[in-house]
């Protein structure tokens, strides 16, 4: 059984108490890495568009680091999970929605095969295609940023994170994280972690259809997350189920900076 927000294992992972979060930050748990080199240049002899940087993992595309050793973000690895294995990657996120190709069972499947029990395999299934209702996505972000938290600052332990292709979904969530642990601000994170790793139209190989979808249904859901990081609300000391409750955009004021700032966070 893959693990639930509600599950009691997550909660033992999670640490939780009522719906607030608390972590302690170990200093050896993890290798802090400056943005400076978190994008080491690395061949690209698979001819991806987006090539990986972490040495190993250059038969998948778009893997990163993701601001330590510990958090790696990427594609879906479909059948080359023993790549994962082989690097020593303990947990994966699966932060996508099924598809008709049944990807996402396949993946488990695989994981399953390599040796993953299922206390190490996690799926929530985010959407991209239609507008989802604030509380359903804030949800979801908290509950993907809370196993990043624990994945990062837990001795031993490495998570590999991806959606199909490692550009929208997986951008928003990286930079969100690197942001809540002040590597980066809204603006620089959005060019770093979304925009210069496929985000939208910056892949020229996205249909026109998806890029626009993404343009409309992401990239709002980052910018209101990313308020609740700047407001001071949001924070890794203490991660509130609470937040989900308003939407931002239910305040006049952030509506009409919203409709600006859509301008202006644009990848092409």
């Amino acid at each position: 059984m893959l693990l639930a927000r509600s599950s009691p294992l997550f909660k033992a992972l999670t640490a939780s108490v009522g719906c607030i979060i608390a972590f302690s930050v170990p200093a050896s748990a993890q290798t802090v890495l400056p943005l400076s080199a978190q994008t080491p240049n690395q061949s690209n002899e698979a001819g991806f568009e987006f090539p990986s940087t972490v040495p190993g993992f250059e038969k998948l595309e778009n893997v990163h680091y993701l601001g330590s050793t510990s958090i790696l973000r990427g594609s879906d690895p479909g059948s080359q999970v023993s790549i994962l294995k082989q690097q020593g990657i303990t947990d994966v996120l699966i932060y996508r929605t099924e598809t008709h190709g049944k990807a996402v069972d396949f993946e488990i499947n695989e994981l399953r095969k390599a040796g993953y029990p299922s206390s190490s395999i996690f799926h929530i299934p985010v959407e991209w295609k239609t507008v989802q209702p604030f509380r359903d996505t804030c949800l979801q972000t908290l509950e993907a940023l809370r196993l990043l938290q624990v994945a990062s600052t837990t001795k031993g332990r490495r998570m590999y994170v991806h959606c199909t292709a490692g550009q929208d979904r997986t951008g928003v969530l990286s930079a969100l994280f690197l942001m809540l642990n002040g590597q980066g601000s809204k603006k620089d994170l959005f060019a770093s972690e979304m925009c210069a790793k496929g985000f939208a139209g910056a892949s020229k190989t996205k249909p026109d259809h998806i890029a626009k979808s993404v343009r409309e249904v992401l990239t709002p859901q980052y910018l209101k997350m990313a308020s609740l990081i700047e407001s001071g609300k949001l924070t890794f000391t203490t991660i509130d189920d609470s937040l989900c409750e308003q939407d931002p955009a239910s305040d006049a004021k952030f509506a009409a900076n919203l409709k600006e700032d859509l301008k202006t966070y644009a990848c092409d």
